[in-house]
């Protein structure tokens, strides 16, 4: 990751705050950077994930609820960050084999739950997209990938009280 690096994240989580301080300064920069690169890189991008990218949706502290392969089919499950709680479906079709940093974070807690930290959309010098994921068990994900599709519903399931959010007749769901 270029922009929201684990080393980053390491030292913005320190004890001592020069180091946690001068971190989140170099976060701000990094923010802005990762927006300038984005703007500059969107028309490569295939046309779901510009949309994907203008979606109301943060994947920001979303649940990890699972997350598989079947051959060149990379697909992640997801449940957003409580109130307006979401399921997300991201379904990559890949370019390469994806790979898993492992051990990234200082003190990530290990097992479950998991959750989506931060990403970074990008395009590679061959003009192919990628998608690096830190995850809040220690795990960098990069997929390169072809093609991208995506479904965001409303949920379904019974709330505590035992009722329906919404009945699954009125549920409308974006996809691409």
């Amino acid at each position: 990751m270029k922009y929201f690096s684990p080393e980053l994240v390491n030292r913005s989580r320190s004890e001592d705050e020069d180091i946690s301080w001068a971190a989140h300064d170099e976060w701000e920069l990094a923010v802005k950077r990762y927006h300038r690169r984005i703007k500059r890189i969107l028309k490569d991008f295939p046309e779901s994930l510009r949309r994907f990218e203008e979606a109301p949706v943060c994947l920001h502290d979303a649940e990890v609820l699972s997350m598989g392969r079947d051959g060149d089919t990379f697909v992640w499950v997801l449940e957003t960050e409580p109130p307006g709680s979401k399921p997300v479906v991201l379904t990559f079709t890949l370019g390469e084999a994806p790979s898993i940093r492992t051990g990234t974070i200082d003190n990530a807690r290990e097992g479950r739950p998991v959750y989506w930290l931060y990403e970074e959309w990008d395009v590679d010098r061959q003009k192919r997209c990628t998608l690096e994921a830190l995850l809040s068990n220690g795990w960098v994900v990069k997929l390169v990938f072809r093609d991208f599709r995506y479904l965001i519903t409303e949920p379904v399931l019974p709330a505590a009280d035992g009722r329906a959010k919404r009945a699954a007749t009125e549920a409308v769901s974006r996809s691409a």
